[in-house]
């Protein structure tokens, strides 16, 4: 439940209360959603803070409050906070879409500094970890055999680098991809 959304540009202008000139219109909204399918958008609030997100939260039903076990989320201190606040007894998960994203994030990291330390430039084309690097951001078992073969033995011709980069994919194919999740 729960993930930021962006929705245009701030508005500006003069708050009635303060008097002050401010932000009266926030770019992000915060969106709840049924992921059971049951139900799809339950809320949208606009902030993206966590009182924000608790408040909406504290407003819904005991009996509703009390029947969520698990909230997905993204890895946002703002929402684990608010989650933490409105719903203790909750447990907190990570959303896969994040968690793939940062998983080919870390990975494409260690490429290229990999890349770096064995070649002392940047990948280019002709160098195997360059181009398998659309290889390296897919799951395993999404790869045909003749792929995962080509991939497996041009990263470990490369050497030692090749084969940390390859353990990275391994990590990264198991821990985040739908399979492991069966």
């Amino acid at each position: 439940m729960g993930g930021k959304i962006r929705r245009g540009r701030p508005r500006w202008g003069q708050n009635p209360d303060t008097g002050n000139i401010g932000r009266v219109v926030d770019r992000w909204h915060v969106g709840f959603t049924d992921l059971t399918g049951g139900q799809g958008l339950l809320g949208q609030v606009e902030g993206r803070v966590s009182t924000v997100v608790a408040a909406w939260l504290t407003a819904q039903p005991a009996a509703w409050r009390g029947a969520i076990t698990h909230v997905a989320i993204d890895m946002c201190a703002i929402f684990r906070s608010a989650i933490r606040a409105a719903l203790p007894r909750t447990r907190i998960v990570v959303d896969h879409f994040h968690l793939v994203r940062l998983a080919n994030a870390r990975l494409a990291e260690l490429r290229r500094r990999l890349t770096w330390k064995m070649r002392g430039r940047r990948g280019r084309k002709g160098d195997p970890e360059y181009d398998h690097r659309r290889l390296l951001r897919a799951a395993a078992e999404e790869l045909t055999d003749q792929q995962r073969t080509v991939l497996e033995r041009d990263l470990t011709r490369i050497g030692t680098y090749g084969r940390h980069i390859l353990a990275g994919w391994h990590a990264c194919s198991t821990c985040c991809m739908p399979a492991a999740w069966a």
